[in-house]
């Protein structure tokens, strides 16, 4: 740390990251990360860490044995879980009481349930004794997206802020792999409005006014989004390795963007 007054570098011991450090974020990820790997292997856990979150599924004739092994590990090395303890908190307590004081404090913990949300995915897992596990995008989420873009399209106005904000929620079906990214190249024109962000090698789009090809966007996600045709993906248990395919959209060796790997024939090709 600088010194204004001594004109000098002081240094401090920190037995943390500060915020702010190019580190911290990579550092932070490796404490749940190395916690995850530790339950499993000592107490047979599913435990799967995703920044600060933890997915935790776990057998219903256990009892909830994972989550309470997960706490333990944690409460043991001086970093405990972000669970209110709170006694009228259904997440923290078996048998929880009814009070009227009042809103409960912010609780992240989940129960285990066979249906449960986690980052605006549905994750169905009431089929998993037959091999296959459901996920679908929360619809209130999906609704409210749809809302505020009509909103921004009847007042003829979309803020870079806005645009940031809505491409926010709508990273399930832009990045995440469960739905394939499918609406990546249609929402381009919010990418473009969202902080001056230009992907298609294009010039920036400064302006705040509503565009044709938002309107082509939003026609667009009222299709995908649309409470009875919401995205949809079933995946079933398997313990072959997958088949893994790659574009790097030039293809020059192959005369084809498009490369496919067989880990059964242990060699790359392209599709015919």
């Amino acid at each position: 740390m600088w010194d204004e007054q001594s004109q000098s570098s002081l240094f401090f011991l920190s037995y943390v990251c500060s915020f702010g450090n190019a580190a911290s974020v990579v550092s932070s990820c490796h404490l749940p990360e190395l916690v995850a790997r530790f339950t499993a292997r000592l107490f047979a856990t599913f435990t799967r860490a995703y920044i600060d979150d933890y997915l935790q599924p776990d057998f219903k004739l256990a009892n909830n044995s994972s989550q309470e092994a997960l706490a333990f590990v944690h409460r043991a090395i001086g970093v405990p879980l972000a669970a209110c303890m709170h006694e009228a908190c259904a997440n923290c307590n078996e048998s929880f009481k009814a009070l009227n004081d009042g809103p409960l404090p912010k609780c992240k913990r989940r129960r285990c349930h066979h249906t449960q949300e986690s980052l605006g995915v549905v994750i169905n897992m009431s089929n998993a004794h037959k091999e296959f596990v459901d996920f679908s995008p929360k619809p209130g989420r999906c609704k409210r997206i749809l809302s505020d873009l009509d909103k921004c399209k009847d007042c003829g106005t979309l803020t870079p802020h806005e645009a940031e904000e809505i491409l926010g929620h709508l990273g399930f079906v832009t990045h995440s792999s469960i739905f394939g990214g499918v609406a990546r190249a249609p929402t381009l024109s919010f990418y473009r409005r969202a902080y001056k962000r230009s992907l298609d090698g294009l010039s920036c789009d400064l302006s705040t006014a509503w565009t044709t090809r938002m309107d082509q966007a939003l026609e667009f996600l009222h299709a995908l989004l649309h409470k009875d045709k919401l995205p949809h993906r079933r995946v079933f248990f398997n313990d072959q390795p997958p088949v893994l395919g790659y574009s790097d959209a030039q293809g020059e060796t192959y005369g084809i963007g498009l490369v496919v790997f067989d880990p059964f024939y242990l060699r790359a090709g392209v599709p015919g």
